[in-house]
């Protein structure tokens, strides 16, 4: 073996425990440090590596509001009340709400739903009187009085909206039977500011007048003048008892008699 001086010999330098462990601690710091960083680490006492951040420390931010960059026409009409879905809904008339008895059970809605466009406003233009006879298992005579009394020429929405009405009160109408010892019963029913006002002869006919409001002296008067015209009727010997009525005489004085009152 060659001699080699001792300077020109390798260090060779003895690492303690100690030590070991204290330079494992340093590197670790450094790894940290440069992961940190890379990837914007900011830990906090709850353990997030994130909860530090910037980003995180903002405001807390919710979903984004609705139908902000939706469609216009789609956009409802509580966010555009000036829009066209505001716009087009202002045309047509709410319909349905809570019944007992007469369109569902008790305690038990109908679905909300909107009648025909401009509904409202036909109604409005040309009030309708509906008047039916009915008997104990079908209608028996039925007019449509317009408000300039001629009848045939209103919209069929309208038309179509008067009837759903009146024949749906029918159930009401056996309630208030059972609750009233008067002939005349008074307003058994109203939807979207129409009434439904009832008449009960002694035979079980019930006469159901559709109306936007009358006072109660004036129903029940024409009420009665009909209830003479009934009785007249029905002792007419070509007529028979609780059949539809087809007289044109009856049905001319009824209508006068709507024309005159209401």
């Amino acid at each position: 073996m060659p001699f080699v001086p001792l300077g020109s010999r390798k260090r060779i330098e003895v690492i303690l425990d100690h030590d070991k462990e204290r330079l494992r601690n340093e590197m670790q710091t450094k790894d940290f440090a440069t992961v940190k960083l890379s990837q914007q680490l900011m830990p906090g006492a709850s353990g997030y590596r994130y909860a530090n951040h910037p980003t995180c420390m903002g405001p807390v931010r919710g979903p984004p509001a609705p139908f902000q960059g939706a469609n216009k026409p789609w956009a409802p009409p509580e966010h555009e009340p000036d829009g066209m879905a505001a716009a087009r809904d202002a045309l047509q008339a709410p319909m349905g709400a809570m019944r007992e008895g007469s369109h569902c059970m008790q305690a038990e809605g109908m679905r909300k739903t909107r009648s025909t466009p401009a509904l409202s406003r036909t109604m409005a233009a040309n009030p309708v009187l509906l008047f039916l006879i009915v008997g104990k298992n079908e209608p028996l005579y039925e007019a449509e009085i317009t408000k300039r009394g001629i009848s045939g020429n209103t919209d069929t929405s309208v038309a179509r909206q008067s009837y759903f009405v009146v024949h749906s009160s029918l159930d009401l109408v056996d309630r208030a039977t059972w609750s009233s010892q008067n002939m005349y019963l008074k307003v058994v029913d109203k939807v979207n500011q129409q009434y439904v006002s009832t008449f009960l002869t002694a035979g079980n006919i019930k006469f159901l007048l559709l109306h936007s409001g009358k006072s109660e002296d004036t129903i029940k008067i024409f009420f009665q003048e009909v209830h003479e015209l009934y009785v007249q009727l029905s002792m007419n010997p070509f007529y028979r008892y609780d059949t539809p009525i087809t007289s044109k005489e009856f049905d001319k004085r009824v209508r006068n008699v709507a024309r005159r009152l209401v």
